[in-house]
């Protein structure tokens, strides 16, 4: 074999292999399948019926410590409804973890978020199980509010649930603030009651 008729064989496989990269190039590329979270809307409605709870149970303890007498919780159940909150947002969590793992998109960065969110409420609310400290149930108050608007942020990456606007619909109803210190008891001539 000679070397010019071998040039010309390699110098035409070259330019064939040449123009299929470039027309292959050029082809658009599916997106194929998405990579991003599955089961993302099951977690959502997991996480807002989380959020539902503790809510209930802030504005129930926020009543009794302003002195409210109907519709409260007293601190020992709001501290066991937290402490049981707090191992089901672990169990949460953990799914999230294996559900994200190795996943990208939209909605895993907004669920991410939203489960670290969770972990602050269930840290905050156990310390205030703990130790009733004022300031532990600011932050869970806090906690909770910002856990709603993780909460929208990820439904508005998601189809359209039902079920799940309507939890953040009743979520987003205003709740009782935390008092910052304990209710003082009016005397009947201090609060203008007293006879003149």
């Amino acid at each position: 074999m000679s070397g010019a008729p071998t040039r010309r064989a390699l110098a035409s496989v070259f330019a064939l292999a040449f123009l299929a990269s470039c027309t292959d190039s050029g082809q658009p590329k599916s997106a194929g399948p998405s990579n991003d979270v599955a089961g993302a809307p099951k977690l959502a409605r997991d996480a807002g019926a989380l959020l539902l709870q503790a809510s209930a149970y802030d504005y129930g303890l926020a009543g009794a410590l302003s002195g409210q007498q109907t519709r409260t919780v007293a601190a020992a159940r709001y501290g066991t409804v937290m402490r049981g909150t707090a191992t089901t947002i672990s169990t949460f969590n953990a799914t999230v973890l294996a559900a994200t793992l190795d996943r990208t998109g939209p909605i895993r960065e907004k669920l991410v978020p939203l489960a670290d969110g969770l972990s602050d409420l269930a840290r905050d609310g156990a310390s205030y199980a703990d130790g009733g400290d004022p300031a532990a149930f600011a932050r869970v108050i806090t906690d909770v509010g910002a856990g709603w608007q993780r909460l929208r942020d990820l439904s508005a990456t998601l189809p359209k649930d039902d079920a799940l606007q309507s939890t953040i619909a009743r979520g987003n109803r205003p709740s009782r603030q935390a008092p910052t210190r304990a209710p003082r008891r009016q005397s009947r001539r201090s609060s203008g009651w007293a006879r003149r």
